[in-house]
Formats: structure tokens, sequence, C-alpha cells
């Protein structure tokens, strides 16, 4: 009994000692070119010493990376990268190292998608960012944000918790889930709670349901 205790104490410990990241910044969609502007940081970075990387969708081309001074980083992966599913892998370098534990990244990137209006895609997937004229969405498993990878335990950290502001024009909605939707064509998102954030922007409403109170 006091072996299973001790476990349980244990396992309750290193999940409170484990460090979340968190996502605070910027987001601009513009609904009829496909193009995503990205303007993130991503603080309380867990110390993995230098056995993590930075995963963002292909999709993606990063205009920089930044330190907690504000200076621009060299980094790995722009040339020949290496691909972790549905995304490219980065590194921010210290000289020719990649840079141990830093804490906090500011990255600024920007992609265009392919807008499907009078055709369809046959390829279709949660990894997809996916525009279609009047909706655009960005699921699980679709790096829209910066994830980190622990290298050494073979897992993506993609669980965060953060402050977003999401733009796009024409939106009638826009939704993060963690928080409630809001009424486009902008709006600001938050959750304590860490969470996998995706985003659904678009040409709908939203319907309120009553909870029955007991």
């Amino acid at each position: 009994m006091r072996k299973i205790a001790f476990f349980i104490l244990s396992l309750i410990s290193g999940i409170a000692s484990a460090q979340i990241p968190h996502l605070n910044g910027q987001v601009d969609i513009d609904m009829k070119t496909g193009q995503i502007t990205c303007d993130f940081t991503l603080s309380k970075i867990p110390n993995l010493g230098k056995d993590y990387q930075i995963v963002l969708n292909k999709g993606f081309n990063i205009k920089a990376i930044k330190d907690v001074d504000n200076n621009t980083l060299k980094y790995s992966g722009f040339y020949g990268g290496a691909m972790r599913g549905e995304g490219l892998t980065y590194a921010p370098l210290f000289k020719d190292s990649t840079m141990v534990n830093p804490k906090r990244l500011h990255i600024l990137y920007t992609g265009a998608f392919p807008i499907y209006t009078d055709t369809l895609n046959f390829i279709d997937f949660k990894g997809l960012i996916a525009f279609n004229g009047k909706t655009m969405r960005a699921a699980d498993q679709s790096k829209w944000y910066p994830i980190i990878y622990d290298v050494k335990n073979d897992r993506l950290i993609e669980q965060v918790t953060f402050y977003i502001q999401v733009s796009a024009k024409g939106a009638k909605t826009i939704f993060v889930n963690g928080d409630l939707p809001q009424s486009g064509p902008a709006g600001r998102f938050k959750s304590d709670i860490a969470i996998a954030p995706m985003l659904f922007v678009g040409d709908y409403g939203v319907q309120k349901r009553m909870v029955p109170y007991f």
C-alpha cells in the first residue's frame, strides 16, 4: 500500500513540475488569398538541453527567430529540412550548435495555402490547413503554431496555455478551442489550461445552446 501511495505521489509531483509552454501573439489571415502571417512568442519552454526542435507546418516560411533579448538567431532547417509528420523541423543555433535551453523564443513566419472553391482537393486529412473561400481550418496535426519536439523522448509537446489575437478580414466567426467562439473580423482567445489549440475561421454563425440547470 505504501508503495502504491508513493508511486501516486511521485506521479503527481512529476506532472506538477512539468514545464508547460505558453504561446502568446498574433495571427493574421487573408481569406481571399489563403495567406497566414504569425508573430508568436513561445515561453516557458521545457529544459531539454539541446535535445529539442521546433516544428511548423511545411507551408510556412520563417522570417526570423529571436531570443529573449530580441537578438535575431541563426537556425537550422531552412535548407534540406527534415520532415516530422506535416511539419518541418528547425533549431535555433548558438555558433554552430543547437542553442541550449532557450526558455523563450520569438518566431515570425508566414505562408500561403491553396483555396479550393470550384474544385475539391482529393486529399484531405487533419494535418492539412484548408481554405475553401468561405472557411479556414487548422485542426490537430496541422502544426499551425510552433510546437516543441522532445528529441530524447520522441514526443511532440503540443499542449500549451495561450493568449492569441486572431484577425481575419471578412470572417463572421472565429474560434480557437479552449475559449468561446467570437464574432469576427478579430478576436482574442485565452486558455490557462494546457490544450492543443485548433483554429477555425469562417462565414458561419454560432448556435448558443442552453444548458439545463438542475
